[in-house]
């Protein structure tokens, strides 16, 4: 089947899970799978692991977390599991191009961000996933 897509990623690169423990999940990634704790963002409650390929290949997110300048708890989702799969494309002129392309309907990109070290589009796949490249 021969078709040309809209993104061409050359590899994932990480998946992001939210978790209802971030203590729990972070011991279990690094003590039983092995993975080395890069970084955590105490003010997002993330824990960030990698196996020396990336920055990050796995990344952990609290599911709930306390917002200490509203003093509220702030939900990320109602239940734990996938947050995102992240895709790396060769080039970011190759991302900006994929984002002037079309989407003929297929798929509307929900938000650009610029995380210093990578910029990023997100959009949902068919069944509400959320894809970043």
């Amino acid at each position: 089947m021969s078709h040309q897509s809209r993104f061409n990623p050359r590899r994932l690169t990480h998946v992001n899970l939210v978790v209802d423990s971030l203590d729990r999940s972070t011991q279990f990634f690094h003590e039983v799978c092995g993975l080395t704790l890069e970084f955590q963002e105490l003010a997002t409650q993330a824990s960030f692991f990698g196996t020396g390929n990336t920055h990050h290949d796995v990344a952990l997110m609290a599911r709930v977390r306390y917002n200490e300048v509203t003093k509220t708890q702030v939900v990320l989702s109602e239940r734990p599991g996938l947050h995102h799969l992240a895709f790396e494309m060769d080039t970011e002129a190759e991302l900006v191009d994929a984002l002037a392309a079309p989407d003929e309907g297929q798929a509307k990109v929900g938000r650009l961000m610029d995380h210093q070290i990578t910029k990023s589009a997100y959009l949902k796949d068919v069944d509400g996933n959320t894809v970043e490249f």
